[in-house]
C-alpha cells in the first residue's frame, strides 16, 4: 500500500487520471491553505521555532491537539497495539478498550496523543515523524540522536530520577511507537522501487510545512468536502501485495504527502533493471557409494596442490568421508583402495610438522613427560597475567595473512587418521603401515625450550600437542584391537625401533604420574565413578601390543630397564589393597580395568631382564609379593560363589605374573639346552615325565595360606594354575 498516493500526491487520490498543470497548481494551493487551519504547527521537516515556542502557537490561534489528523493516527495505533495483546490506555488513544493499568503506569498522559516527559508535552505523532525522518529508532539509537529530538520538544538531556531524559524518551518510543514503525517499514519493503523512502517523504512533508504558514482560511470548507471523498478515491488506486488496515490510508494521505510541483512535470516511469547473479561455488556431485574410491580423486589433487583453498576443501571432504559408514557398521571409507591418498596425507603431515623426514634413531636427548605434567604446564601458562598477549610456540604468523594456521592442518590430518582407524575394515591395512605409525608418534614428541615443555614440532602449541597425543593413543587402541593387530619384529630396523620406543613412552605418559597411580577406591573418591578413560585406553593398548612373542622380544631389546621399572611400579600402585578397593572392583567396568592392569604387570615382568626381575622381587618398599598374595587370596576365597567365578581370570593373571618374576630368568634366551640331562638308569623318554614347575619359593613364608588356596575348587580344576601356585609355595 502506497503512503503517498503515487506521483500525483493528494490530487491523485481524487482524479483517476494524470493532472494537468492547472489542476496540480490548484490542488497544491488548496492543500497549503487548508493545512494552516488543521495543523498545530506540526512539521515533519525542519523543526522551526513555532514548534518550540508555545506562545507563538497561541498567537496563530492553533486549534486543539486532538484534530482529525491526530485521531486517525491514534485509532490505527490503538488497533495495532490491541492486535499485539498490549492495548494502550483510552486516555492516550481516545479509543475505549480494556487495558492493563500496570503495564502503562509509567505514562503521564496529558490528553489523547500527548504525554508528559520531564514536565514538557510530547506529541507522539510528531515524535514518530521526527524519528522516521532520522532513519528509524535503530538509526537514532546508533547515532545517539535522541538528544537532537529532545530539542524539538523544548527538552534538555538532564537526569530525571537518575536517568537521562533522552533514555526515557527512547523507552517511551520503543513501548508505544516501535510496533507501528516496524509495520510501516514492512509495508514499504513490499511496494517495490516505485515507492519513495521515508526520508524523501519526510523531506517533502517538511516543504509542505513551510507552505502551511502562508495559506488562506477561505478554502477550509472545500477541503472538508475533498477529505470526505479522499479515502474512497485513494482505495481505488492501491497497488500492493500486502493489505493493511484502513487507517493506514488516512495516515498516508494526511501525513506523508509529497509537495505538488510548482510547474507541470511529466511523470517518468521508473526504469526497471533486472540483475542476475552467478554463484561462485564448486559444483557438488553426490557420492553414490562410499566404497567407490574414485570419489577421492578430487581430494587427492587438492592435497597434492597444497594450495590453501584447495587443501582446506580437500581435508574437509576427506573428514566427512571418513565419518560415513557403508552397508555395515564395520565398513566405511576404504583407504586400502586409495593408498596414494594416505601417502600424500603423511607427506603433508611430515612436511608441515617438521619439514623433512626422519632418518636416525631416537637420540639421547629424548624428553619424557606425562600427560598430567603437560596439562599442568598448559594451565599454569594460561593463568599467568597477560598470557594471551605473550607470543608462544604454535601461534599463527601474522605474515601468513588469511591462510590457515599450519597447526590446524596437522590436527585435521591426525583426526582423519583416527577416523580411518575406527573403521574395522581399515584396521588390518593401517596396522601394517609402518610409516603412518612412525610419523604420528614423531608428532607426539616432547622437548624442552627455556626450561618449559614444548612440542618438538615448531608449529604446534602445547594444547595442540596434548590433543595430538590423545588422538594418537586412541588410534593405536583401535589398530591393536583386531588379531593379529600391530606385531613388531626384532629385525634391527631403525623405523621399528623408533615406533616401539615412542609408543611405549606415549603409553607410559598416561599411566606413571604419581598423582594418578592410586587404588580404585581412591579414584572413586576423586570423582571417577568409572575407570579413567585415558589410562584404561593406555592399558588396553599395551597389553595388546606386548601380546605376541616377537613384539615382547622387541620391547625387551629397545626399552630401557628404568622405563620398565617405572611403569611396573605404577601398575602395582593401581592394584586394590583395602576392603573398599575390593568392593569397588566388583563392578564389571572396574573388574575389566583391573584385569588390564594385571596383564600389563605380566607383560612387563616377561620382558624385564633378569637383573630387573631380582630387583623388583627384593624391593620391600614396592611390596609386590604382599600386594599380589592378598589380592589372589581375596579373589579365590570370595564368600559368594557366583561372584568368585568372575575373579578367575584376574587371579590366574596375578599368579602367572608372580611365577614369571619368581623364575628370574631371561625368557628370550634359548642358548641353554631344554632337554633334561640323562642320568644313570634313566631312559630318553623319562626326561619329560619329570618336567614340573620349579621356583625359588616366593610364597615360601606363607605356606599355610598357599595350601589353603590350593584346596579351592577353582584351583584344583585348573591344572596350570595349580602347578604354578604350588611351585611358588615350594622352596627348592
Amino acid at each position: 500500500m502506497s503512503f503517498d498516493g503515487g506521483a500525483g500526491g493528494f490530487g491523485a487520490g481524487l482524479f483517476p487520471g494524470p493532472l494537468d498543470a492547472a489542476q496540480a497548481k490548484q490542488m497544491a494551493a488548496l492543500e497549503g491553505v487548508s493545512r494552516t487551519r488543521t495543523t498545530n504547527g506540526f512539521n515533519l521537516g525542519d523543526t522551526s521555532n513555532h514548534l518550540q515556542e508555545p506562545a507563538m502557537a497561541q498567537r496563530l490561534g492553533a486549534p486543539p491537539r486532538q484534530s482529525q489528523r491526530n485521531q486517525g493516527f491514534l485509532n490505527g495505533l490503538a488497533k495495532l497495539m490491541q492486535s499485539r495483546n498490549t492495548p494502550l490506555p483510552p486516555a492516550l488513544t481516545g479509543v475505549d478498550m480494556a487495558f492493563d493499568p500496570g503495564m502503562w503506569s509509567m505514562l503521564d498522559i496529558v490528553e489523547p496523543g500527548v504525554i508528559s516527559v520531564a514536565g514538557k508535552d510530547v506529541d507522539i505523532l510528531k515524535l514518530w515523524g521526527l524519528v522516521s525522518r532520522s532513519g528509524g529508532a535503530a538509526q537514532v539509537s546508533a547515532t545517539n540522536s535522541w538528544v537532537h529530538i529532545l530539542a524539538s520538544f523544548g527538552l534538555e538531556d538532564q537526569p530525571v530520577n537518575g536517568r537521562p531524559v533522552s533514555q526515557i524518551l527512547a523507552q517511551y518510543y520503543q513501548a508505544i511507537l516501535l510496533p507501528f514503525e516496524q509495520l510501516y517499514r514492512h509495508n514499504q519493503r513490499h511496494q517495490g522501487p516505485q515507492s519513495d523512502g521515508p526520508a524523501r517523504r519526510l523531506s517533502s512533508a517538511s516543504q509542505e510545512g513551510n507552505l502551511e504558514q502562508h495559506g488562506d482560511s477561505d478554502a477550509t470548507g472545500l477541503k472538508r468536502k475533498l477529505e470526505s471523498e479522499e479515502v474512497d478515491a485513494k482505495r481505488a488506486r492501491q497497488k500492493t501485495v500486502q493489505k493493511l488496515p484502513a487507517w493506514m490510508g488516512l495516515i498516508k494521505l494526511r501525513l506523508l504527502r509529497p509537495p505538488a510541483p510548482p510547474c507541470p512535470v511529466p511523470a517518468v516511469e521508473p526504469e526497471t533493471k533486472s540483475s542476475s547473479f552467478l554463484a561462485y561455488a564448486r559444483s557438488t556431485t553426490p557420492v553414490a557409494e562410499i566404497s567407490d574410491p574414485s570419489k577421492a580423486t578430487q581430494s587427492l589433487v587438492g592435497v597434492r596442490s597444497q594450495l590453501s583453498t584447495e587443501l582446506s576443501y580437500a581435508l574437509t571432504t576427506i573428514t566427512v568421508l571418513t565419518t560415513m559408514r557403508g552397508d555395515t557398521p564395520q565398513s566405511g571409507f576404504p583407504i586400502a583402495q586409495c593408498h596414494e591418498l594416505l601417502d600424500d596425507m603423511l607427506d603433508l603431515l611430515e612436511d608441515k610438522a617438521f619439514g623433512a623426514p626422519e632418518s636416525s634413531a631416537v637420540g639421547s636427548d629424548f624428553v619424557f613427560a606425562t600427560n598430567k605434567e603437560l596439562v599442568t604446564a598448559l594451565v599454569d601458562f594460561e593463568n599467568e597475567p597477560f598470557a594471551g598477549l605473550r607470543p608462544r610456540q604454535g601461534d599463527k604468523d601474522r605474515r601468513l595473512g588469511p591462510f590457515q594456521r599450519p597447526g590446524n592442518t596437522v590436527l585435521s590430518i591426525i583426526n582423519i587418521l583416527r577416523n580411518l582407524a575406527y573403521i574395522a575394515d581399515n584396521c588390518g591395512f593401517l596396522a601394517q603401515q609402518e610409516r603412518m605409525l612412525d610419523v604420528m608418534l614423531r608428532v607426539c614428541s616432547v622437548t624442552r625450550k627455556d626450561g618449559q615443555f614444548a612440542a618438538e614440532s615448531p608449529i604446534l602449541s602445547l594444547g595442540d600437542l596434548i590433543t595430538v597425543r590423545r588422538e594418537t593413543l586412541y588410534t593405536l587402541t583401535q589398530l591393536v584391537s583386531p588379531i593379529p593387530g600391530i606385531v613388531f619384529g626384532d629385525n634391527g630396523n631403525p623405523t621399528t625401533a623408533r615406533i616401539i620406543h615412542r609408543a611405549f613412552h606415549l603409553i607410559s605418559s598416561f599411566l606413571v604420574d604419581p598423582s594418578e597411580t592410586v587404588s580404585p577406591f581412591s579414584l572413586v573418591q576423586l570423582g571417577a565413578l568409572k575407570p579413567p578413560l585415558l589410562p584404561d585406553a593406555a592399558l588396553e593398548t599395551f597389553t595388546r601390543l606386548a601380546q605376541a612373542d616377537s613384539s615382547r622380544k622387541a620391547f625387551s631389546t629397545i626399552i630401557s630397564p628404568a622405563s620398565i621399572q617405572q611403569l611396573f611400579t605404577a601398575c602395582i600402585h593401581r592394584l586394590p589393597v583395602s576392603d573398599q578397593d575390593f568392593q569397588t572392583i566388583i563392578r564389571e567396568n572396574w573388574l575389566g580395568y583391573m584385569e588390564k592392569v594385571l596383564m600389563t604387570i605380566y607383560a612387563l615382568a616377561f620382558i624385564a631382564p633378569p637383573s630387573l626381575k631380582r630387583s623388583l622381587k627384593a624391593d620391600r618398599s614396592l611390596g609386590f609379593k604382599s600386594v599380589m598374595l592378598r589380592m589372589v587370596q581375596r579373589f579365590l576365597t570370595y564368600p559368594v560363589m557366583d561372584v568368585r567365578g568372575q575373579f578367575s581370570i584376574a587371579a590366574r593373571r596375578a599368579v602367572e605374573a608372580m611365577k614369571v618374576l619368581d623364575d628370574g630368568q631371561d625368557l628370550f634366551d634359548t642358548s641353554e639346552a631344554t632337554v633334561t640331562t640323562l642320568s644313570f638308569g634313566m631312559g630318553h623318554g623319562e626326561g619329560a615325565e619329570n618336567n614340573r614347575e620349579r621356583g625359588t619359593g616366593l610364597l615360601g613364608g606363607h605356606r599355610e595360606l598357599a595350601w589353603e588356596l590350593l584346596m579351592q575348587r577353582e584351583v584344583i580344576s585348573d591344572s596350570v594354575l595349580f602347578n604354578e601356585l604350588e611351585s611358588l609355595a615350594r622352596v627348592e
